[in-house]
Order: C-alpha cells, then structure tokens, then sequence
C-alpha cells in the first residue's frame, strides 16, 4: 500500500501540488490556504489578548492537501495552473 492509494487525486498531480506548495511564501501559502477554505487561525484558542492564535503549519499543510484531494477535477487543475504561476513570479 502506497503513500498516495488513500488519496482520489493522481499521485503526479499530488506530487506537484505539494512540490509547488514547498516554493510559497508566507503571504502565498495564506492565500492558497484561504481558497481551499483551510483556517489559518485557532478559534477556540485565543492569546492573551483575546485573539484566535495561528495553528500550526504542520496542520495546514496537511489540511491543505486534503483539501485539495477533495476538489473537483476542474478545480485542481485551476489551482496548480495559478501555484505554477505564483512560483515563477516570485
């Protein structure tokens, strides 16, 4: 049993994802996590003054792949055509 047979995406395109995920910034990965509805911030954990604190990258990476596997076709292809994108142009 394989790393990727738990997943419905190729692992080609899986294998890119994560690949051009590793190449984002800090600004970039927010964004990416925002458009696969990932939450970058711990609701239920607020600091000390009171606001919700950051989880961490481990989480939303890991989130952000589920999430991706779980698209569309469409939307995957979408997706990888914009990080390519960002990634050249940084």
């Amino acid at each position: 049993m394989g790393l990727f047979d738990s997943f419905k995406t190729n692992e080609k395109q899986l294998t890119e994802f994560a690949q051009l995920l590793g190449k984002f910034d800090a600004p970039s990965f927010i964004g990416l996590a925002k458009v696969l509805c990932v939450h970058v911030f711990d609701n239920e954990h607020l600091d000390e003054n009171g606001k919700p604190t950051p989880r961490p990258a481990e989480e939303i990476i890991e989130d952000c792949i589920i999430a991706f596997d779980q698209s569309n076709h469409k939307r995957r292809r979408e997706i990888i055509k914009i990080m390519r994108r960002v990634v050249k142009n940084k």
